[in-house]
C-alpha cells in the first residue's frame, strides 16, 4: 500500500473505493506492532474441513437467533417429491412422495451444464423410489448429500431428480412451486464453482484466494495480490444468486423485478425454453402481492417502461433462438444479459405510447410459465429510419438514422444479429449468412426521462426499433432499442398503431 488518501487506498495501478471493500488480515497470533488490528485464524485451504462445518453450524445458529425476517420454523411442508437420504453414510437414498409430511429439508442450486447425469423420468421413477446407488449420482449431488447429512438434514430437493424431466405437465406444475421450495427449505446449497454436476466443489481452494504474506505493513502488494483483487472484483460485480424469498423484495416490486431480470437474463440455461418457467416462482410472489397481469417476463402496469430493456454489454452479438421462447418485445426472446437504464428507476419514465392490446398464449398448466405465442399493439409516434450494417464480420454495432439530418448517424446496438432479405430487416437465426446492408426500418417513440438533478435539464428518449416479422406482413418484430438525447427525429412524425409479435 502507498500514497494513502483520505477515504481511499491506492493499489497500483488503480483505486478501490473503501465503501465497498473490506480488508481481512490472517495471522497466527496478535501482531505486537498493531495491537488493535483484528485478525482471523489461519485460512482454510480445503473446503471440506472441521472448521468449515463449525462455521456453517455457527452461522445457521445465528440466523435462527438473530435474523428476524428468516423463517423460524425448522420443519415445513415437504415438496411433492424429494430425496430421502437419512443422516448416515450407509443410509438408503431414494425418491419419496411425502404427501403432507412436515420436516426440515435442503435444496441444491447448481448448473446443469452439458453433462449427462441421472434424471427422474416416467420410466425410472418407480426404481428411484426403491433405491438410488450413491455412486450413480454425479459428484456435486453426492457432496450436497454429504453436507445435508453432516447437518442432520434427512431430505434434499434436487430438481433433476424430483421433477419428471420427460413429463411436460409435471414440469409446468413443479416449476411454479420451485420458488416456494427454495424459500421454505432449511438450507440452500448454492454451488457456484462447478460448471456442471460432474465437477467437485468440496476441493482445495484456488490459489488466488489464498492470503498474501506481507513482510511489512506499508509494502506494495505483490502481482499475485493484484491478480486476486481483480478476480474478487469480477465476482463482486456479478450477482450469482436469485433472491427467492419474499423478505428480499423491497417495497418497490418493479425495481426488484428489474434487478432480478438483470441478474437472471445472462445465465446460460441448458434449455432456453426454460427461461420463463424457471422464473415463474419469483413472478408468482410479485403477482400475489400486486395482482398485476404478467406478460412473458414483463408487467402490464409498467409495460412502456419495461419495454426499455437493452443488452447489458456487447462483446459479441448472438443469434436469435431457433425455438420459440417469448415474443420479440420480451427480454426472454434473446439469450444475452439485458439491463435497464438506471434513469428509468431514479428519475421516472414519462411514456408517450399507448398500449392498445397485449396478449400471450400460455399452453400449459403454469399460468406464469412457458409462452407459445404473443402480440403487443401500441399506438404512438412512428417514423421510418435507415439502418445500416457496414461490417458484417464484426456486427456488434449498426448505424441508425443516417440521412434524417445533415451528417447525422448514431451507433445502434441490436438485440441480436440481424440480416436483410429483399429490403426487410429481421432477427438472424444460427446459420443465416450475414452481409452488409442498408435498409429502412420503423422507429416507435416510447417515451423519455427528464433528469431533475442536472443543471442542463438532460433528457433521455427511448425508441423501439422494429424490423419485419417473417410470418406475416401485418406485424413487426423488435430488433433493438435506441436512446437519443432529444425527440427531434419525431418532430414531423404521425401516430400509428403497430402490432409487434
Amino acid at each position: 500500500m502507498s500514497d494513502i488518501i483520505p477515504g481511499w487506498i491506492k493499489f497500483a495501478p488503480g483505486f478501490i473505493d473503501l465503501t465497498s471493500w473490506e480488508l481481512i488480515f490472517y495471522a497466527e497470533g496478535k501482531c505486537h506492532l498493531l495491537p488493535t488490528l483484528v485478525t482471523l485464524p489461519p485460512y482454510e485451504p480445503q473446503a471440506d474441513s472441521e472448521r468449515t462445518w463449525s462455521f456453517i453450524q455457527e452461522k445457521l445458529s445465528q440466523c435462527f437467533k438473530y435474523h428476524e425476517d428468516c423463517p423460524k420454523a425448522a420443519k415445513t411442508l415437504l415438496p411433492t417429491r424429494i430425496l430421502s437420504i437419512g443422516t448416515g453414510e450407509s443410509s438408503v437414498i431414494k425418491l419419496v412422495e411425502p404427501n403432507g409430511v412436515h420436516a426440515s429439508y435442503a435444496t441444491l442450486s447448481y448448473c446443469w451444464g452439458d453433462s449427462q447425469h441421472i434424471k427422474a423420468t416416467k420410466s425410472n421413477c418407480a426404481a428411484l423410489m426403491v433405491s438410488i446407488p450413491a455412486k450413480s449420482l454425479p459428484v456435486v449431488f453426492q457432496e450436497a448429500i454429504l453436507i445435508a447429512r453432516r447437518l442432520n438434514i434427512e431430505y434434499i430437493w434436487i430438481d433433476s431428480l424430483c421433477i419428471l424431466q420427460d413429463n411436460q405437465e409435471d414440469w409446468e406444475l413443479e416449476s411454479l412451486k420451485m420458488c416456494s421450495y427454495y424459500e421454505n427449505s432449511y438450507l440452500t446449497i448454492a454451488v457456484a464453482s462447478s460448471p456442471d454436476p460432474s465437477v467437485s466443489f468440496l476441493t482445495e481452494r484456488h490459489p488466488c484466494w489464498l492470503p498474501i504474506k506481507c513482510g511489512q505493513v506499508n509494502a506494495r502488494l505483490s502481482p499475485q495480490a493484484l491478480e486476486a483483487l481483480e478476480v474478487w472484483n469480477e465476482i463482486l460485480g456479478s450477482d450469482r444468486d436469485l433472491p427467492f424469498t419474499t423478505s428480499k423484495l423491497p417495497a418497490d416490486a418493479w425495481e426488484a423485478w428489474n434487478e432480478i431480470v438483470k441478474s437472471y437474463s445472462g445465465r446460460d440455461l441448458t434449455y432456453q425454453t426454460d427461461r420463463l418457467p424457471a422464473l415463474s416462482g419469483v413472478a408468482s410472489i410479485i403477482y400475489n402481492k400486486t395482482g398485476v397481469r404478467y406478460l412473458a417476463g414483463l408487467w402490464e402496469q409498467t409495460l412502456p417502461a419495461n419495454l426499455c430493456w437493452h443488452l447489458e454489454s456487447v462483446d459479441i452479438l448472438k443469434y436469435a433462438p431457433t425455438q420459440y421462447v417469448a415474443p420479440s418485445w420480451s427480454w426472454a426472446s434473446i439469450t444475452q444479459a439485458i439491463t435497464y437504464r438506471s434513469s428509468l428507476i431514479r428519475q421516472g419514465f414519462n411514456p408517450s405510447v399507448a398500449v392498445v392490446e397485449v396478449h400471450c398464449d400460455v399452453p400449459g398448466l403454469n399460468p406464469l410459465g412457458k409462452v407459445s405465442n404473443g402480440h403487443l399493439v401500441l399506438r404512438g409516434k412512428v417514423i421510418q429510419i435507415q439502418l445500416s450494417c457496414r461490417d458484417p464480420g464484426n456486427s456488434i454495432q449498426y448505424d441508425i438514422g443516417e440521412g434524417l439530418r445533415k451528417n447525422y448517424r448514431s451507433p445502434f446496438t441490436a438485440d441480436c444479429v440481424l440480416v436483410e432479405r429483399n429490403g426487410k430487416v429481421m432477427r438472424a437465426l444460427e446459420g443465416q449468412e450475414e452481409s452488409a446492408f442498408s435498409a429502412n426500418v420503423l422507429a416507435l417513440y416510447l417515451g423519455m426521462v427528464q433528469f431533475q438533478d442536472t443543471p442542463d435539464g438532460r433528457q433521455e428518449h427511448f425508441v423501439l426499433v422494429l424490423g419485419d416479422y417473417e410470418a406475416t406482413r401485418q406485424a413487426f418484430c423488435r430488433i433493438g432499442l435506441a436512446i437519443f438525447d432529444g425527440d427531434y427525429l419525431f418532430e414531423c412524425s404521425r401516430e400509428q398503431t403497430i402490432r409487434i409479435m
